[in-house]
């Protein structure tokens, strides 16, 4: 390669570099906690002395009260119930994840219920799957029968094809 070429190449990428370097975010500074809240290390016994190392507390959890989880079960509850109505990727997309991560068993049962009402069958093998991860047997019961729900025809199908019923003879 011609040198002008490789000296210009060279500048560039210099150049290039040294903005990244200059432009880049520095990391914060790590803000040190009271003396009264850190722990201090037991002092060594040997006869050389170590500084103390200073170990930090982890900030309490702070615990929601029966009311404020109420409130967001409810909430939760209301969006469950947008979701079903809104008819859309995404709004299935949230109830399988409900379905699938929540702990909290009214939002599970109210995501089973959102689910058929969507009326979606995508969401069948995301119903048999939960089913399968169920330990309560009631669960995984409501599951099966909400994924059957969504497999049998629709109203639509069936005006379509109308065909009768097979009876069970005694």
């Amino acid at each position: 390669m011609r040198p002008k070429f490789l000296l210009a190449l060279t500048a560039v990428t210099t150049l290039i570099l040294a903005a990244v370097y200059v432009l880049h975010p520095k990391p914060a500074a790590v803000k040190p906690q009271m003396a009264s809240e850190a722990v201090s290390a037991p002092p060594a016994r040997s006869g050389v002395a170590k500084p103390p190392t200073t170990v930090f507390a982890p900030a309490p959890e702070t615990v929601p009260s029966p009311e404020e989880k109420q409130a967001a079960i409810d909430r939760q509850l209301h969006q469950l119930q947008a979701w079903a109505e809104a008819d859309d990727a995404a709004g299935l997309d949230n109830i399988v994840n409900e379905l699938a991560t929540n702990s909290e068993r009214k939002i599970r049962f109210a995501a089973i219920a959102a689910a058929k009402q969507s009326g979606h069958r995508e969401i069948i093998p995301a119903l048999r799957d939960a089913a399968m991860r169920a330990e309560d047997l009631n669960e995984k019961k409501t599951l099966l029968d909400a994924a059957d729900f969504l497999a049998g025809p629709t109203v639509s199908e069936q005006a379509a094809n109308p065909q009768p019923l097979a009876s069970v003879s005694p």
